[in-house]
């Protein structure tokens, strides 16, 4: 016989009995279902983490003050201690003797407050240095970023993210046009691309505040504008690895760095004014989080897939036991063992693709379902769909071989006696 008539006598053998066939179905199209909704799901948090990596930079080190990172009392505790805080001095010496910065930036998150006119202009002011459009990975929609020139006479210039240019301006542009900024007028010479939103659950930073910012030159945000006294000279600096170079390795240094011009040498990190970061281990926290989350997904649709085979399994046997003539009476008329064997293997066969295609339109289903209604970002690949029915495939082969073996070394004698 040919797979073509296999399958047709499959076919048959399954249309005289539908709603079993059906039932049988149902383990497998809810665990391809399952399959199909937890490959989406983390293929969709996948894709967060690597946005959260190219928006802050695979190969950053970032030093905070434990001040702009939010923690006021550890940094009170530290600050007593230092008298400190981060300074542009420090990050200038380190970067100027460190063989292992391609580019840095020291920047300062200001309490100024930015209007157009008698609109305020939502974002925060944020003073940094050119490098960073190089240390942050942002590209320039329109205009020019901040320059040499600008930072050396603290010029009143400054860059608008993409969102709060649209905002104020329009769609018309911003170029050109003026904001007030502690009540001095600041040109715009440049609007930056807004970076993509990250779903909260995958957040490393807080990407949507990015895209809100006002960015002036540093030495102009540090002179003509206001500040708070208490806090140190600077918020952050971001040392970018140069290529090639691991960032721990980088991390290694500036932690020494700090510790030393801290004072800080053998210090509980409670005890610090400052914390030292890397992104990429930052990023892969998200992915060990994500990752664990997708194992329980995958085990739960991996125990549906085994009780469907299971069900599968029970009641092709049960089949067989009631179809011991109609085996006794094809082996009379010549059939091989092989012929009954490939018989019953491609109902099982057919009972799983037939679930697992219609699974496929239930995982379909469920991604939607968990996108409208938990708001996760899901991604359905064809890869995970394909993989999808190969397991629904396998599952049939597994659970369906015991049982048409087992039709297979059926006597047919006994086969035809059986009533």
């Amino acid at each position: 016989m040919s797979w073509w008539e296999y399958f047709k006598e499959a076919l048959k053998g399954l249309a005289g009995h539908k709603v079993r066939a059906f039932l049988s179905a149902l383990g497998i199209l809810f665990g391809v279902g399952s399959v199909v909704a937890v490959v989406s799901v983390s293929a969709g948090a996948r894709e967060q983490i690597l946005r959260q990596l190219r928006a802050m930079g695979a190969s950053n080190v970032m030093v905070r003050s434990l001040r702009s990172s939010g923690d006021l009392e550890k940094w009170k505790r530290a600050r007593a201690r230092t008298g400190g805080g981060l300074t542009v001095r420090e990050a200038d010496y380190f970067a100027s003797r460190c063989e292992l910065i391609d580019s840095y930036c020291p920047v300062k998150k200001l309490s100024a407050r930015a209007k157009h006119g008698d609109l305020s202009v939502g974002g925060e002011v944020v003073a940094v240095r050119p490098a960073f459009l190089d240390t942050s990975g942002f590209s320039l929609s329109a205009g020019r970023f901040l320059s040499p020139l600008d930072e050396r006479l603290a010029r009143r210039v400054c860059v608008l993210e993409e969102e709060v240019s649209r905002a104020v301006f329009g769609p018309g542009g911003s170029l050109g046009q003026r904001v007030w900024i502690d009540a001095e007028p600041y040109e715009i010479v440049g609007v930056l691309e807004a970076k993509q939103v990250s779903e909260r659950k995958y957040e490393v930073t807080d990407i949507a505040a990015l895209n809100k910012r006002i960015y002036v030159p540093l030495t102009t945000g540090l002179a003509r504008t206001t500040r708070d006294r208490l806090a140190g000279e600077i918020d952050e600096v971001v040392f970018r690895a140069k290529a090639g170079v691991d960032p721990r390795k980088l991390a290694s240094a500036v932690g020494r760095f700090y510790e030393a011009i801290h004072g800080m040498a053998g210090a509980e990190a409670e005890e610090r004014d400052y914390e030292v970061m890397v992104t990429l281990d930052l990023v892969k926290q998200a992915q060990e989080t994500q990752r664990v989350f997708s194992i329980v997904l995958a085990a739960g649709a991996g125990i549906s897939l085994l009780v469907g085979g299971i069900g599968i399994m029970n009641i092709m046997l049960a089949n067989i036991q009631e179809r011991r003539r109609e085996v006794g009476i094809r082996r009379a008329m010549g059939a091989t063992q092989s012929d009954i064997l490939w018989q019953f293997l491609m109902e099982a066969l057919c009972v799983c693709l037939g679930g697992g295609l219609l699974g496929l339109l239930l995982g379909v289903g469920l991604s939607a379902a968990i996108n409208f209604w938990a708001e996760w970002v899901t991604d359905i690949s064809v890869w995970g769909l394909g993989l999808s029915l190969s397991v629904a495939v396998l599952d049939g082969v597994a659970f369906g071989t015991y049982p048409a073996w087992k039709a297979a070394r059926l006597d047919p004698i006994e086969a035809l006696q059986y009533e």
